[in-house]
């Protein structure tokens, strides 16, 4: 017996990884009348009508306003699915997921479980745990793993004029291996400053007064709600280095990321002797717990006053 074809994949994996350019490079593959290994041929008709826009066998479910889709445009792709492609022999439907809810997921269920032997849908996600499991029974998971460092930096070169070498350095550090998080962290011109301005309340903790720590420092927070994210894995990154610097041996020299943060940091552990790997290990949970907290959506400013007071007395005991 023949197999039937594959006729739903997933890309899922976080925002900025690529998952809507990777989607149109796969779509054009699948169209192309002479694929090759390296993907779409670029030359033949359906490619030519696809880089035009206008190739009617390419559907689209697809947010161009960061809206939900509209119930309409869900109707006439679910209407247009059978009818027969027009110029390649296959007919592919991209779905932005993140914008679509679960009653017009439903609407792609009976399509993906028995298509026409021509479709294939290529359906994207930032939280593949929100598709609704009956779509992704029908489904191919096609997970986008995390950039190399080398990578990213290529990327980066590629992609930003005039980048310095340190700033490519601090983007890719703190890129996680998302590409698109990297290439917004080189075009921000403030996100060494916020950097810094991290560093600074990381290491000034142990010794300013809990008044202090909740009113001066918990303004980094309030004024940079927008850039929570970014501030906790700086947090992180800060502690980490910590933990490197105090364990480092003659045999065993400690790396940072910046080597401009050791005497810093250096003078930070002279300083505060009472600082363990272990609370520094439960400074950095303590960050993790302020992630949790608000993603259940517990109020902002009391939750960040909680971390900075965990953090303290962790490392004052």
């Amino acid at each position: 017996a023949v197999a039937p074809h594959v006729a739903s994949y997933i890309l899922s994996g976080p925002e900025g990884f690529g998952k809507k350019s990777f989607a149109e490079e796969f779509a054009r593959a699948l169209i192309c009348e002479t694929p090759g290994e390296d993907g779409a041929c670029g030359r033949c008709k359906c490619c030519k009508y696809m880089e035009q826009g206008t190739l009617p066998d390419i559907l689209r479910l697809e947010s161009s306003d960061g809206k939900m889709i509209k119930a309409d445009s869900v109707r006439d792709v679910v209407e247009d699915i059978i009818i027969s492609p027009q110029f390649s022999s296959r007919k592919v439907c991209l779905v932005d997921l993140d914008h679509m809810s679960e009653t017009f997921q439903n609407l792609l269920l009976k399509p993906a479980e028995d298509p026409p032997p021509y479709l294939v849908f290529v359906m994207t996600t930032s939280s593949y745990a929100k598709v609704i499991s009956t779509l992704k029974s029908r489904s191919v998971n096609l997970v986008l793993l995390p950039y190399s460092d080398d990578q990213i930096d290529e990327i980066l070169k590629d992609n930003i004029e005039g980048i310095t070498p340190e700033q490519r350095l601090e983007a890719v550090s703190f890129s996680s291996g998302n590409p698109g998080k990297a290439i917004s962290l080189a075009r921000d011109s403030t996100f060494s400053e916020l950097k810094d301005d991290v560093m600074d309340l990381v290491l000034s903790i142990p010794i300013v007064s809990y008044m202090n720590l909740l009113t001066e420092k918990l303004e980094l927070f309030t004024s940079n709600k927008d850039r929570i994210s970014d501030i906790m894995v700086l947090m992180i990154r800060a502690f980490e280095d910590i933990i490197k610097v105090r364990t480092a041996t003659s045999e065993r020299p400690c790396v940072i990321r910046f080597e401009s943060d050791l005497p810093r940091i250096r003078r930070f552990l002279s300083d505060n002797r009472r600082v363990t790997d272990s609370s520094l290990g439960k400074a950095v949970e303590a960050v993790e717990g302020l992630r949790e907290a608000l993603q259940v959506n517990a109020n902002y400013e009391a939750s960040c006053g909680a971390m900075l007071v965990k953090i303290k007395k962790e490392l004052c005991t």
